[in-house]
């Protein structure tokens, strides 16, 4: 999916007339360049809901974590649009989600994690800081501003299982094998579908023993719930 970006086309390019094999598990990019004018049409497609089917990835159970969302406000908003009113998605997120506070997000995560190895996904640096420290020893951040020795030193650990949260800022997305992490962590909102379905995918990697992944998104919206 990185071959329309002008670095990567330069090795294509470089190669050219040697016979290309493009393997992706998210084909869509941002930018709205189809790597098919690269590769050709694909030749074989696997939907993420058939390879879980299929017993190749581990099944997941999705939550979207709200406190805002309750009955009472479902009733109203439902008495408004049977009224005839009309709302926008801006309108509706705003009605039925309430951004939960940081020491609430961190005791849910706590409670819901157990001993269970855990990715943590955050809008920015200092949120990303913010979690870990609240998160405790067993948490680290893993984000552009450390340096590379630190990040390094920080994922080996957690593959290792002697850190338990790794809490990342546009780090981890892809590249990574972690099969033994059950839990995903959502703190941020994105565009990209791509960057949605990579790090979904962090925890579905299959192990033996290991029967299901947890997903927790506290960053409910009525889009990231369609995806």
């Amino acid at each position: 999916h990185h071959s329309q970006a002008p670095t990567y086309k330069d090795v294509i390019e470089y190669f050219s007339g040697a016979l290309l094999l493009g393997l992706t598990a998210t084909r869509e990019r941002m930018d709205g360049k189809d790597i098919a004018d690269i590769f050709g049409e694909p030749v074989f497609t696997l939907p993420l809901e058939e390879a879980i089917v299929r017993d190749l990835l581990t099944p997941f159970e999705y939550r979207v974590v709200s406190d805002g969302l309750n009955a009472e406000t479902i009733r109203q908003l439902t008495r408004e649009i049977q009224s005839g009113k009309r709302f926008t998605l801006a309108d509706l997120n705003k009605r039925l989600f309430i951004e939960a506070r940081d020491e609430e997000i961190v005791r849910r995560i706590l409670a819901e994690a157990g001993w269970r190895k855990s990715l943590v996904f955050c809008r920015n640096i200092k949120h990303a800081d913010r979690i870990a420290g609240m998160l405790g020893p067993k948490a680290q951040s893993y984000h552009s501003g450390a340096t590379r020795a630190v990040n390094r030193d920080n994922f080996v650990a957690f593959r290792k299982g002697c850190l338990q949260f790794l809490v990342a800022v546009n780090k981890a997305n892809e590249g990574v094998d972690i099969p033994d992490a059950e839990i995903v962590v959502f703190l941020r909102t994105t565009e990209s579908k791509t960057v949605f379905f990579q790090q979904l995918g962090r925890s579905l990697r299959k192990l033996p023993g290991k029967k299901k992944s947890l997903i927790l998104d506290f960053v409910g919206n009525l889009e990231r719930i369609s995806m």
